[in-house]
């Protein structure tokens, strides 16, 4: 028995292995994946799901989700499952690496892998062989005549060794503490610094003397380094559809459609949006921000008006306009929490303190009205990405 199931486990990981170089890719492997699996028998790719089923069960461990969500940046339940799909498509190597050391995944080059297609595979090689359209119920039910014995799982969970503190509690709010759990992961993938990361929207005060050239479309990119540069009050914010949605009462009231966006697109001297391609700027606390979008300016007396329409907005208000039935249907969550980890069921269950969230970055974003107003100035909005300096980044 003990011969048959390392002749399985041997032939699971070698389809794996000869699928992945076939490709040269991991991303591009399950072509050649369910082409190796189509090739055996039913029998045969029945008993490669369970072992693959099998791996995945014993891979469902604390210490290597808190990698994934250091990794990924956030990592909902269905979203480890497609991780260690991932992992598992790198080798018994790697995956037996992971398991003893979680951190030790800071040696591959991935930022938020997933690879859900790898959990259909063998369903796709027993339909291809059978040459019959898809059919899952069909698959699952012949899958669980394939049931592997105590002994072979026995077998495969022996020739795993795992951290003594797998299985330890972690706090995905304590980043210091993850940082201690899993330094090389957290020196590669947790920023310290209070700066967040990524494609944001960047709202900067925008001096008097500039106003001119930006409406006539004449600011050029020496000018709008100085005025990133030197500015203190420059803030980043990654939330404003959300907050568009609750502030407009999804699109009944267009007046606070200015607040997160709006204004004058910034024109060059051909009439065009001026940022034609990307500009690097950084600034002396040594960030580094690629502009890579249009920007629109407001007129100090737009951030005026901005002001005046939210100064009466309380936390009551807004929690009573974000409508958390209407902030899903919205399709908010489709398109930002989903892409931070977040599956459909964590949706509705975490919406209320996510729409919490939302109150928060709307309170910085109304802070920054209220200091360009104070100081007079008009507001330059771009899109761009935002880290150290390159030397920095590698």
């Amino acid at each position: 028995m003990n011969q048959t199931i390392n002749r399985h486990k041997q032939h699971f990981w070698s389809i794996i292995d000869e699928a992945r170089e076939k490709a040269g890719t991991w991303e591009d492997m399950l072509e050649p994946l369910v082409d190796s699996l189509s090739q055996l028998e039913v029998p045969d790719i029945l008993k490669w799901q369970q072992i693959f089923n099998e791996y995945q069960q014993l891979s469902y461990k604390n210490k290597l989700w808190a990698a994934a969500y250091v990794i990924m940046g956030g990592c909902s339940d269905d979203s480890f499952d497609y991780f260690r799909a991932w992992l598992t498509a790198q080798g018994r190597e790697v995956f037996m690496a992971a398991l003893l050391d979680p951190d030790s995944l800071a040696d591959l080059d991935c930022s938020g892998e997933n690879f859900e297609c790898m959990l259909d595979a063998a369903a796709q090689a027993y339909f291809k062989k059978l040459n019959i359209s898809a059919d899952h119920e069909r698959f699952y039910r012949e899958l669980d005549t394939y049931p592997l014995s105590d002994t072979e799982k026995t077998a495969i969970t022996s020739e795993i060794s795992y951290a003594e503190d797998i299985d330890a509690e972690w706090d995905d709010e304590d980043e210091a503490s993850l940082a201690e759990w899993l330094p090389q992961l957290a020196e590669k993938f947790l920023d310290d610094s209070s700066e967040p990361g990524g494609i944001l929207t960047y709202f900067c005060p925008m001096d008097e003397h500039a106003i001119a050239d930006f409406a006539a479309g004449t600011i050029n990119g020496k000018q709008l380094m100085e005025i990133i540069c030197a500015s203190p009050h420059l803030r980043s914010f990654d939330n404003l559809e959300g907050i568009e949605y609750i502030l407009t009462g999804f699109g009944k009231d267009s007046a606070y459609e200015e607040v997160t966006e709006g204004g004058e697109i910034v024109a060059g001297p051909d009439g065009e949006a001026f940022i034609q391609v990307s500009i690097t700027v950084t600034r002396a606390d040594g960030y580094q921000y690629m502009i890579c979008q249009p920007m629109v300016f407001k007129t100090p007396d737009e951030v005026k008006s901005i002001c005046e329409l939210l100064r009466p907005i309380d936390e009551k208000t807004f929690t009573h306009k974000g409508n958390v039935k209407k902030l899903i249907k919205s399709g908010y969550f489709d398109a930002s929490s989903l892409a931070d980890g977040y599956d459909k069921r964590t949706v509705k269950k975490e919406a209320p303190s996510i729409v919490g969230e939302l109150w928060g970055e709307f309170e910085r974003l109304r802070e920054f009205y209220y200091e360009a107003e104070k100081l007079r100035k008009g507001v330059v909005v771009f899109m761009g990405f935002v880290g150290r300096e390159a030397d920095e980044e590698g």
